[in-house]
This record gives C-alpha cells, structure tokens and sequence, in this order.
C-alpha cells in the first residue's frame, strides 16, 4: 500500500476527531480530562460544518453542535467537516476553526499577551501556539486510547458507526 492509499483510507479519522470532540463535550459537559488531574474546556461554537459524499449543511449558532438541525444532520449519516472550538484551560482560552479534511487550523486566537516587548511577545505567542498543540495532540491520544481502553462503550472494532448511534442514543434521554 503506498502513501496516497493510506492517505485516502485513514482520511475518515479526523471527522472521527471531530465527532468524538462533539461527543465528549456534550457528555462532560464541556470538560475533558488530557492527564492526570489537567483538564481543558472544549465547546464548539458559532460555526459547525457537516458534509457526506453529495451533500453540506453549514450551522451558525452560538452552540451549534446543540441545534436540532445538527442531529438531524448526524442522523441522516452526515459528518463534521468544520468545527469553530473554543478550548479553555485554567485562566487561557483559544478559539480555532479545525478543517477535518486538511486538519489544519485557522482563525487562532491565542490568549491575551502579558509582555509589551516585541520579542518577548513573539516568544510568548509561540509558546501559547505550541501549548494549543500540545493540548490538541493529547485530545487526539486520549480519542484514541477511550476507544481501545478496557470496558469503554467505544471501541475500535464497532467503528463510527457505533460511535455515532452511542451519541446519539445519549441524546433521546
């Protein structure tokens, strides 16, 4: 299998990210746990995207993601596609649009700048970007690690499909 193909059959996983960020914000409400006792706020807010192969519905909501259209939108197989996220961990916030397709983000809003010096300011930008990165790589090992951990509702094998009656399931009640 050469690089295009396994591009092309893991492109599925970052809407998977998305879809579990969905998930877990709304099951803790909005609070996740990354590592021992660190945890971070995440909601989705203004903008949310979902897609399948032929068609979009573009949310814009203060929470999209508690929109009857955007359960609709699960239930008739759509995916995200674009989320605007808004994390918050002790007193930083950022906000970001993550492109499930590219998985790039855009739009990053760090928290406020302390430093009036403009290399100290620059220095500490970059340290708030890789403390966003940071925080997105351990959302991502954590995705990955409730899906195989021993006694979780979600697991690797039942797939999203699973993942997404679960969450859905989870809203009826």
């Amino acid at each position: 299998m050469d690089l295009i193909d396994r591009i092309e059959n893991s492109r599925f996983l970052a809407r998977e990210f998305l879809l579990w960020l969905w998930y877990e914000s709304d099951r803790l409400e909005g609070r996740i746990e990354l590592e021992e006792g660190d945890f971070i706020e995440l909601w989705f807010e203004e903008t949310l995207v979902l897609t399948d192969a032929t068609t979009e519905v573009r949310l814009k909501a203060p929470m999209p993601t508690t929109t009857p259209e955007a359960f609709e939108a699960l239930r008739q197989g759509k995916r995200p596609a674009l989320g605007k996220i808004r994390i918050t961990r002790g007193t930083q916030a950022w906000t970001f649009t993550y492109k499930a397709e590219t998985t790039n983000l855009s739009g990053v809003t760090l928290p406020t700048e302390l430093r009036e010096d403009n290399d100290e300011s620059f220095y500490e930008r970059m340290h708030l970007v890789e403390q966003l990165e940071g925080i997105i790589t351990l959302t991502q090992r954590e995705d990955r690690e409730s899906s195989t951990r021993p006694g979780a509702v979600l697991r690797v094998p039942c797939g999203p499909r699973r993942r997404l009656a679960t969450f859905q399931a989870s809203q009826r009640i």
